[in-house]
This record gives structure tokens, C-alpha cells and sequence, in this order.
């Protein structure tokens, strides 16, 4: 309370400028330790997928002859170790995760092709979840592809930024302590004690595939559910805008550079891929994905072409165990002959 004849004592400017600017520099710094501390620990399994696979890329051989690009289903889904022992024909795995959907697909391409030069096969492999998602889903995992291509990104992957567009990428690329906020709670709660999860995304091989033991009948059921809800709310919109773009940016990589494109559906559990529907949204959506790549080839992207028991799963597209290795048959056979 001020008593009457006292003087209020007011803040200079440059003493409030100095105070801002000082908390600027702390959050600036924590922000940056924070930064250099996910880059090895980061508990978000998918991310640590998608650097590692955007690793091999720039290691890679420059002799494949099928570049496998698409999510997660794929990445512990196709052997392509295997692949070439069926076969005789090499093959890199570098499928991600489902929400970078196809933008990653055109930006993996467009960079090993500027490398190695182009595969004669390109193969996008995704569940069927994937080809309805949004910018906002895609935007979310933008901030891991790697530096060369922060300038750009947008443009090599087909799509026209918007500025939601942007903020999400710069908040999500230059803003850790805002974008990875449930990672920070975990590690605060718990700053001694806590493990960063494992996951078959840590397991990788040469070639890209992880292999993933341990079926989850119950999540499997439950995952049945809720997809086949999503499927209905789906089937008014199958391809969003910005997959629609990405893919057209990849059949236009295939054009110039004589490569064939091809779409495989993703391993599914029998219940699931026998429903009435997925089956209509699996039509609406490869009109679509036709009219945007009218030279692909379609002939493995079905619902019915490699379906499992959820015994040899878990969730009704992520195989396990040997029934990776049946599928990559399946999709050997089916691309060669």
C-alpha cells in the first residue's frame, strides 16, 4: 500500500528491456540444450525411425533396383535383405512413418535420385489410414528430415506452402521445448530414472527393415474397431490434397527419369481387409491415386492381397515375426512377374 507523501520507485526502460532480454537469452539457451539433447535422446520412437532412415539414405548402395518408400507397416513389413535372396534384384527399405505420409515418399525420392541417380522401380507402400491425412498431420513430423533440405522442403516434396504451413515448420524444426512438450514432461517427472523406450524402429538392418516379434490379439481387435470407424468418416475425402500433390510429384520423378512407380497395400489382418468398408474406401481412394499417377502400376494395391491371422500381428496392418517374411514373398512375386 502507498502511504500518502511516499514515491513509487519506477522501472527504467533499459532496466526492463535488460530483464526481457535476459529471460530472451535463458529460454534461447534452454531451448538449444534441449535441441542438442534429443538429438540422442529422444523417446519419440518414430523420430528416431524416420533420422535413421533418412541416415542410411545418404549411405546408401547405387545399384537398387526396388527403392521402397512408404510407413511403418513397410518398414517392419519388407525384407528387402530377403527380398533379394527371392528375387536376384537389390532393394532399399527406407518406409518411415505414416504421419510424414506421402510428402516423405516424393522428398526420399527426389534426394536419392539427386544421388545415385533413379531405381528403375519406386515402390509406396502405405496402410490405407495414411492417404486421407492432412497438412497438419504431415507438418507434425516435417522438423526431423534432415538440414539441406529445410529450405526447400516444402517444393521437393509437391507441396505449395501455405503459412500455417511454415509456422508449423518452424516451430516444430527450431522450437523442441514447444514441439516435443510430452517428452520434456517425461523427462522432468523423472530426470534420473528415466529409460528411453525400445522399439523395432532401434533394430534396423543394412537394408532397412526391422524385424518385430510379439502379436497383440487384443490391440489388434480394438484397433479393428476404431479403424473401420475411421475408414466411414474417410470416405468422403480418401486423398488429401497434400498426398494428392506428393504423389503427382512422384509419378513426375518416374516420368523423367523411366522409373517405374508402383502402390502396394500394406500387410493386413484377414477381419479387417474382408470388410465392406475398406474395400469402398480402397476403390475411392485408387481412383484418386490414378488420376494423380496414371502410369503406376496398381496391381498390388488391394486389400486382399496378403492378409494375416491377428496372431501374426499387432494391429490390423504391422506384421510380426516370420509373417514379414511372407509377405515380402508376396510382394516379390507380385512386382516381378
Amino acid at each position: 500500500m502507498i502511504v500518502p507523501g511516499e514515491k513509487v520507485q519506477t522501472q527504467p526502460r533499459a532496466g526492463i528491456a535488460t530483464v526481457l532480454l535476459s529471460a530472451i537469452v535463458v529460454l534461447a539457451a534452454a531451448n538449444f540444450a534441449y535441441a542438442s539433447f534429443l538429438k540422442s535422446v529422444t523417446l519419440n520412437g518414430g523420430y528416431r525411425l524416420a533420422e535413421k532412415k533418412w541416415e542410411l539414405l545418404q549411405d546408401a548402395p547405387d545399384d537398387i533396383d526396388y527403392l521402397f518408400v512408404g510407413d511403418s507397416s513397410c518398414n517392419q513389413g519388407l525384407d528387402a535383405a530377403y527380398f533379394h535372396e527371392l528375387t536376384g534384384k537389390r532393394a532399399l527399405n527406407l518406409c518411415t512413418i505414416g504421419n510424414m505420409a506421402a510428402i516423405d515418399d516424393a522428398l526420399m525420392v527426389s534426394e536419392f535420385i539427386g544421388r545415385y541417380g533413379a531405381p528403375p522401380h519406386i515402390v509406396v507402400l502405405h496402410v490405407d489410414d495414411v492417404w486421407p491425412r492432412d497438412d497438419e498431420s504431415i507438418n507434425s513430423a516435417l522438423h526431423i528430415l534432415p538440414s539441406s533440405l529445410q529450405t526447400n522442403v516444402f517444393a521437393q516434396g509437391g507441396i505449395t506452402p501455405t503459412l500455417r504451413n511454415r509456422v508449423h515448420y518452424l516451430i516444430n524444426r527450431h522450437l523442441p521445448l514447444y514441439a516435443e512438450n510430452a517428452s520434456l514432461q517425461t523427462i522432468t517427472r523423472a530426470p534420473f530414472s528415466f529409460r528411453i523406450p525400445t522399439s523395432a524402429h532401434d533394430t534396423i538392418d543394412d537394408f532397412g527393415f526391422a524385424s518385430v516379434e510379439g502379436a497383440d490379439e487384443a490391440g489388434v481387435r480394438t484397433d479393428r474397431t476404431r479403424r473401420l470407424r475411421g475408414v466411414d468418416e474417410a470416405l468422403s475425402a480418401p486423398l488429401s490434397e497434400a498426398n494428392r500433390r506428393s504423389v503427382a510429384r512422384l509419378q513426375q520423378l518416374s516420368r523423367e527419369h523411366d522409373a517405374q512407380l508402383h502402390f502396394v497395400m500394406a500387410p493386413l489382418e484377414r477381419e479387417f481387409a474382408q470388410s465392406e468398408q475398406l474395400r469402398e474406401f480402397v476403390e475411392a481412394v485408387s481412383a484418386e491415386l490414378l488420376e494423380a499417377a496414371p502410369d503406376a502400376d496398381f496391381r498390388l494395391f488391394r486389400p486382399d492381397l496378403a492378409n494375416f491371422d491377428a496372431a501374426e500381428m499387432e494391429s490390423v496392418d504391422h506384421v510380426v515375426g516370420e509373417a514379414a517374411q511372407r509377405f515380402t514373398e508376396i510382394v516379390a512375386t507380385g512386382l516381378t512377374q
